[in-house]
């Protein structure tokens, strides 16, 4: 996540290599997100020590939508829907989201 870019209610999530070169610092620099394949996104979370609790990120759930001509990203929560972003920019340096509304 990249702390710089995040204003106003947009989060902007940078590749890893882009964070590590911009000095992002370590505790925004471990965090972020992981898209599997199947609607399957791991959450991550820094661990400033390397104690054994647990895994250093959360399992959610992920789809897309198309309203129009808006891509809507829903991360889905462990109770109820989850939350929609709209999604302002994604290529390979870069994912811009804006959080739109609380899913019931």
């Amino acid at each position: 996540m990249s702390p710089s870019e995040s204003v106003k209610g947009v989060i902007v999530y940078r590749p890893y290599e882009v964070a590590e070169q911009n000095k992002v610092p370590n505790r925004l620099l471990y965090t972020g997100l992981t898209f599997e394949k199947g609607g399957k996104l791991l959450k991550h979370r820094w661990r400033k020590h390397g104690n054994s609790r647990g895994p250093s990120f959360d399992k959610y759930n992920w789809h897309w939508t198309q309203r129009n001509r808006v891509a809507i990203l829903n991360i889905a929560s462990k109770v109820g829907n989850g939350l929609d972003y709209k999604v302002e920019q994604l290529d390979k340096n870069m994912l811009k989201i804006r959080k739109i509304r609380k899913r019931r």
